[in-house]
């Protein structure tokens, strides 16, 4: 579908990595990849050293009417996660390094698009709330609770909020998260309660079920705020709820 073009270039980028970093369906068969996601869904992700340093190369697929379409109308899935992050960098959120956003020409068979940031140096959150202590797990959920707050007083709403889509970042004080997965992030002049719901039953569910309902309600707190019980109770009620939903959808689909 013809050759990769550089159509925005981050701060992260660097000239003499140019001509390794202009052909990412190489860096994510090279033998310094490694998979971090199987290309399926119509993408691929890979961590790759690159020039000693390590980058995160995001490959999508788009095909069919649809995608092509949406790539006219708002861009490629590519230059939409780049701009997903600077919506969240704009409002003063760690974020993933942009190296570079990469197209093919549009074609009859749809477009590739690449999405290339800076590796975040930590661990994957689902990783530290797996091993992580009683103690560091509250910790965790209170600030995972009031990172998710932070995000949805700015108006902006992540379509994927996962645990498993988070680093941890040891930092002086505590840790500092980092959502790196911003492909589908919106922002709302008014964030409505069934959009926060859904980032709602992500949390929840990516805690996984060996969850104590303490660390689920000491995160639920802390993305709440200061309320009484009563409202404590309905919003979790109203996540076991939104989560049964799904199941149903999902069951009958």
């Amino acid at each position: 579908m013809g050759s990769w073009r550089v159509v925005e270039r981050g701060t992260a980028w660097r000239d003499g990595d140019a001509v390794v970093l202009r052909e990412p369906d190489a860096l994510l068969t090279s033998r310094d990849a490694w998979p971090l996601k199987r290309p399926d869904a119509g993408r691929a992700v890979g961590l790759v050293v690159v020039g000693g340093r390590s980058v995160v190369v995001k490959v999508y697929d788009e095909s069919g009417v649809r995608g092509v379409l949406e790539r006219l109308l708002v861009g490629s899935p590519a230059v939409r996660a780049a701009r997903g992050r600077a919506r969240m960098a704009r409002a003063g959120f760690a974020v993933p390094d942009l190296v570079a956003v990469l197209e093919t020409p549009l074609a009859r068979r749809g477009q590739r698009c690449a999405l290339i940031t800076a590796a975040v140096s930590g661990e994957r959150a689902d990783w530290f709330w797996e091993h992580g202590s009683r103690c560091q797990r509250r910790r965790f959920a209170r600030q995972l609770g009031a990172y998710v707050r932070a995000v949805h007083a700015h108006g902006l709403y992540p379509q994927d909020m996962r645990i498993s889509n988070f680093v941890v970042v040891p930092t002086a004080a505590e840790v500092e998260l980092v959502l790196v997965d911003l492909d589908r992030v919106r922002h709302y002049r008014r964030l409505a309660w069934q959009r926060r719901l859904k980032n709602l039953v992500q949390l929840d569910r990516s805690l996984g079920r060996l969850a104590r309902a303490s660390e689920r309600l000491c995160c639920l707190h802390s993305y709440l705020g200061p309320v009484d019980r009563a409202a404590v109770r309905d919003a979790a009620r109203a996540i076991v709820e939104a989560g049964r939903q799904k199941d149903a959808t999902r069951t009958a689909a």
